[in-house]
């Protein structure tokens, strides 16, 4: 029987935190080197089952509910030691949290660097997916089973009296209604979260949900654009 955990899916390579990356060195020769080699991962975080339930994960990933979490079953056998030396180019380590930033004798280094991250962080008990091939092969994580949805306000009283004053909770609420759809023609269970209380049912779901001109994400085609 194959060991299965939970992976919840929590964000791309966004530094929030402005210590990320960062080391201490005294042989200034391999600065050069290992930013390159740094820039060259790809990354993608997931947190544990726990920070489903930490509502500073929704803020800092979901502004506030309005976003979602997906939950993945793995084999917990792709898990690797940082400090394995056979460890291959693409793999999936747990986040080292300390009290003290690194110190650094050598490139070799770059995995350590980018998956370590001060104690202060040590609430969103991250996992990394690392890969520095720039092949772009899919690599398997394991399966989605549950997509959660941020419900803000849920369990107020007067929600839709807040909700009908607010642009960005309709378009939000379009997104979700689209979304949820999609899960269940997926076979994947959408489940309506906010914080204190689990629905699996979406109030007032429309047969096909649509998004109005005023949702509808505006693709910006400068050519200036960054």
């Amino acid at each position: 029987m194959i060991e299965t955990k939970t992976f919840y899916c929590s964000k791309l390579w966004d530094l929030n935190d402005p210590m990320e990356g960062i080391y201490n060195t005294s042989k200034k020769h391999i600065t050069d080197k290992i930013f390159k080699e740094k820039n060259e991962y790809v990354i993608c975080s997931f947190s544990s089952k726990e920070a489903l339930n930490n509502p500073l994960i929704w803020g800092y990933y979901t502004h506030g509910y309005k976003g979602f979490a997906v939950e993945i079953e793995y084999n917990e056998k792709i898990i690797n030691d940082i400090d394995d030396e056979t460890m291959g180019d693409c793999c999936i380590v747990k986040v080292n949290y300390v009290d003290n930033i690194l110190e650094i004798k050598d490139s070799s280094s770059v995995p350590k660097i980018i998956s370590t991250k001060l104690k202060n962080w040590k609430h969103e008990d991250e996992y990394r997916y690392l890969n520095n091939t720039g092949s772009g092969n899919l690599f398997n994580i394991g399966e989605i089973k549950t997509v959660y949805f941020g419900d803000p306000y849920g369990s107020i009283s007067n929600k839709r009296k807040i909700v009908s004053k607010s642009k960005t909770m309709k378009c939000y609420n379009e997104y979700l209604n689209y979304l949820w759809q999609c899960c269940k023609n997926n076979g994947i269970e959408p489940v309506l979260f906010d914080g204190y209380q689990k629905k699996k049912e979406l109030p007032d779901l429309p047969n096909e949900p649509r998004l109005s001109d005023d949702c509808k994400p505006v693709l910006d085609q400068s050519p200036n654009r960054i």
